[in-house]
Formats: C-alpha cells, sequence, structure tokens
C-alpha cells in the first residue's frame, strides 16, 4: 500500500500496517511487550517485529523509548494516527491475511501444534481477535 506521510509518499508493508493497527486499537506501554504480542498472536518473528517497527520510527509514524531516549510508551505520532485513520477502513482484511498465515501453517505442521492450550509449540496463538471499527 502506498500512502501519503508528511506529504511524501512512502510505501507501507502488510506487517507495517497491521502494527500501526494493532497501536492505534491499543494502549502500550513497552515495544518490547508489543513485540512479544504481535509475534504470539500472528506467528510473525520477534525479529521481524522489530524491524518494521525500527522502520515505521525512521518514516516517524510510531515512536518508543529507546536507550539514548528512556521513558516514551510506544505510541503513533502525529502522522501515525493519520495513517491509523487510512489503514483502519481496510483493518478487517489486514486482520484476516495474517490470521490466514496462521491457519496454512497449523495446516502445515499439525504435529506441532496444541489445541488445548490455545497456542501452539512453535509460538502461533490460535485465538483470534475482534475488533470493532466505525466505517
Amino acid at each position: 500500500m502506498i500512502t501519503r506521510v508528511e506529504d511524501k509518499k512512502i510505501t507501507l508493508s502488510r506487517r507495517e500496517q497491521l502494527i500501526i493497527l494493532e497501536i492505534g486499537y491499543d494502549e502500550i506501554m513497552s515495544a518490547s511487550s508489543f513485540v512479544d504480542y504481535i509475534s504470539d498472536m500472528y506467528g510473525v518473528s520477534k525479529s521481524s517485529v522489530w524491524y518494521s517497527l525500527n522502520n515505521l520510527k525512521e518514516k516517524n509514524i510510531v515512536d518508543f523509548a529507546t536507550k539514548d531516549h528512556p521513558g516514551h510508551t510506544l505510541m503513533l505520532t502525529k502522522s501515525g494516527v493519520s495513517e491509523f485513520g487510512h489503514i483502519k477502513i481496510y483493518g478487517p482484511e489486514i486482520i484476516k491475511f495474517f490470521e490466514l498465515q496462521d491457519e496454512k501453517i497449523e495446516t502445515k505442521y499439525p504435529k506441532y501444534l496444541k489445541s488445548s492450550e490455545g497456542t501452539s509449540e512453535i509460538g502461533i496463538a490460535k485465538d483470534t481477535i475482534s475488533i470493532n471499527i466505525s466505517i
């Protein structure tokens, strides 16, 4: 998806769009806990989530604490809030895309999954999320 941020055209990956959606819908205290959540919920590797978060920070869409600037909560910047407004229209499709990826993994690796505990041995959350979006 190509979008505008501060009168500049940028490209946001589906993963970056998912991250913007999740940050926009929830109050998140730390980037670390957010990375754990996205990894568990959607089966995305933690390194991929960190990579996307850092890309979004470079694009001035999110802000979070660093070693040099501790104490910031993970949040959308003014540009990020604007992008969230555009992206949330497609929120259900973006989330469904990641849920389908999760289902493909469950189909491909059924012997590694535990159905009784709600998560798999390979760290994939089986729960789905529901969100209310006013369109």
